[in-house]
């Protein structure tokens, strides 16, 4: 984990206060849905929307904000567990899951269609998961890459190409 300094502290507080502030209206806010249900004025449909819609957006702006202060604290969620895991972890330590990071491309990298790890323009493997990037083009273009390979330790199937298991990073 990252050492936090004191501005990067403060604005994890603000953030986090704000979301305890938003979150302190929503069980009122599910009263009134209730309230609306049960009584069925006129009209209540629309209001119904209204307060849920309402509802959805301080949710998530609650969301946005704790990825903000995860991100601050150098910290990602796991798609798989929702464990919280360093920026830059290749697996979590929870599940064992393989963190995605979704890369952007650049005019001097290349993206593994595998793994989609970013690679210098020169590399010919995926220095994350071994995949041959000559073939990232191709494999890009195709729905499902050939599998032709399967990891003795997991029994992920593989390109034939593959050094490294791209879900468990088994040598192979």
């Amino acid at each position: 984990m990252i050492e936090l300094n004191e501005e990067v502290l403060q604005k994890v507080a603000e953030l986090e206060q704000e979301s305890a502030e938003l979150k302190e209206g929503i069980p009122a806010m599910y009263t009134n849905i209730g309230q609306l249900y049960y009584e069925k004025p006129e009209g209540y449909e629309s209001n119904l929307a209204a307060i849920v819609e309402q509802l959805d957006g301080i949710k998530e702006k609650v969301r946005r904000n704790y990825t903000a202060c995860l991100e601050l604290k150098g910290l990602c969620l796991c798609e798989n567990c929702n464990n919280e895991v360093e920026i830059g972890a290749t697996f979590c330590g929870e599940c064992g899951s393989r963190i995605k990071v979704a890369e952007e491309p650049d005019g001097d990298s290349k993206i593994c269609a595998r793994c989609g790890s970013k690679n210098g323009k020169d590399k010919k493997y995926c220095t994350n998961c071994g995949q041959k990037l000559e073939e990232t083009e191709a494999v890009q273009a195709e729905a499902e890459p050939e599998l032709t390979k399967t990891c003795p330790s997991c029994g992920t199937s593989l390109p034939t190409e593959a050094v490294f298991c791209a879900e468990c990073g088994m040598h192979l």
